[in-house]
């Protein structure tokens, strides 16, 4: 998990807003390395101790435009012309760990049970 962790942290997109507690995508992108170790050794302990840590389960949602074609000026904007988005850079960080982990155990398993390997 430690090289997705690294991977995703230091290529997350810049300038995304902070969220509740006031953390950024710039706070990992800018950490110290031992983040990329620490990063993976807690997300891992929330996954065998099956716990969230409280903050997590905090964030504000932010509206964002999912129709391309309408302009405001030319007619009426409705909640439908919107989709919400949780602003949270260190779950974002730790569901692209979690999915590349089990893209990677998927893809093991398919390799290993077409080639006969169970």
């Amino acid at each position: 998990m430690h090289q997705h962790t690294t991977s995703h942290h230091r290529s997350h997109e810049i300038s995304q807003p902070a969220d509740i507690y006031g953390l950024t995508a710039e706070h990992l992108q800018y950490s110290h390395p031992a983040i990329s170790v620490l990063l993976p050794k807690f997300f891992l302990l929330m996954v065998v101790s099956h716990c969230i840590p409280n903050g997590f389960k905090h964030s504000y949602i932010m509206p964002k435009l999912i129709s391309k074609v309408k302009d405001c000026r030319e007619s009426y904007m409705s909640c439908d012309d919107f989709r919400g988005i949780a602003i949270s850079p260190i779950l974002q960080v730790f569901e692209h760990c979690l999915l590349k982990q089990l893209q990677a155990f998927i893809e093991k398993e398919y390799t290993s049970s077409n080639t006969g390997n169970n």
